[in-house]
């Protein structure tokens, strides 16, 4: 697999001046490490890909390596992190590409790599397991579109990575990039209650009870955190219960098959309900897959 990555910030606007990359231009002769970053607490890894610099326009290639895992919630799923570095700077982006690809490494990916590494979050696990690896591809596209929309408009400024404090203060940011309600905050959830499943259907322990706790409150956020009870305790006790169950799976067709069978009123067309089902997967998966550049705000379909 061939990886074409450049470092080139990807909105017009914003450039920190001490990255090299000023007006928008790409940062020359820095050095490039890639590493393996892993979940569940395991140990990062230092890929071998030579001596790699960028050239003139910022530009390099990274080859033979292998794809990303799917990622299915195991202890040897990881994502790769390119690192560039020049004097002092150090810029990272997160990727886990299937196929060969283009990444930007950017201020605004940097962000997106704090966001994945240390602000996403499970309940009660330290070392949760990493997302999958199209959530952490479209994370790191929503996230530098999110961030480089807000630098350019005035609303933040995203700080230098030479500042002295420059950890603190790029976490800080990272956070609130992570609650600001824009694509940031909602790849930021998407990512980290995947990232929940994985652990709760691995996990042996788990019960019922954590299951009916978990879709209650994926439930609540995608209304909006809405205060209301959406979700009768009954019917998440019920639905705990077979997500953790070894058969948890179930098809559109059947749940529209025991709706029409158990509630009174007009039966659903289940033709009519499966086309646009899949009208709105089509959706998301073109808003989450698309480029930084030409990323629309995610909102309810």
């Amino acid at each position: 697999m061939e990886w074409i990555v450049r470092l080139n910030p990807v909105r017009a606007a914003y450039a920190a001046a001490d990255t090299g990359a000023a007006t928008n231009q790409a940062l020359p002769n820095a050095t490039v490490t890639l590493f393996k970053v892993f979940g569940q607490g395991g140990a990062e890894e230092q890929v071998d890909i030579g001596e790699v610099t960028t050239d003139s326009n910022g530009a390099f290639e990274i080859t033979d390596i292998d794809a990303a895992p799917a990622g299915t919630g195991q202890a040897t799923d990881f994502y790769y992190e390119v690192r560039i570095t020049k004097g002092d700077l150090e810029l990272r982006a997160p990727s886990a590409p299937g196929t060969d690809d283009t990444v930007n490494v950017t201020p605004e990916s940097d962000l997106a790599s704090r966001i994945l590494s240390d602000v996403v979050v499970v309940p009660g696990e330290d070392s949760p397991p990493i997302p999958k690896a199209d959530t952490i591809e479209a994370l790191r596209e929503l996230v530098i579109q999110n961030a480089a929309d807000l630098q350019d408009s005035g609303a933040i400024a995203i700080p230098s990575a030479l500042d002295a404090q420059a950890d603190d203060t790029l976490l800080a940011t990272a956070n609130g990039l992570a609650a600001g309600g824009g694509n940031a905050e909602k790849v930021f959830k998407a990512a980290s209650f995947e990232a929940e499943y994985l652990e709760l259907t691995g996990d042996d322990s788990t019960t019922n009870a954590d299951s009916a706790a978990y879709i209650k409150r994926v439930t609540r956020e995608a209304c909006s955190q809405a205060a209301g009870s959406y979700l009768p305790q009954t019917l998440a006790d019920a639905l705990g219960a077979f997500m953790n169950s070894s058969d948890n799976t179930v098809t559109l067709a059947e749940i529209i098959s025991a709706y029409n069978d158990n509630f009174s009123g007009p039966d659903l067309a289940a033709g009519a309900q499966l086309s646009d089902f899949q009208a709105l997967l089509e959706g998301v998966a073109t808003k989450t897959g698309a480029s930084a550049d030409t990323a629309t705000e995610l909102s309810k379909e």
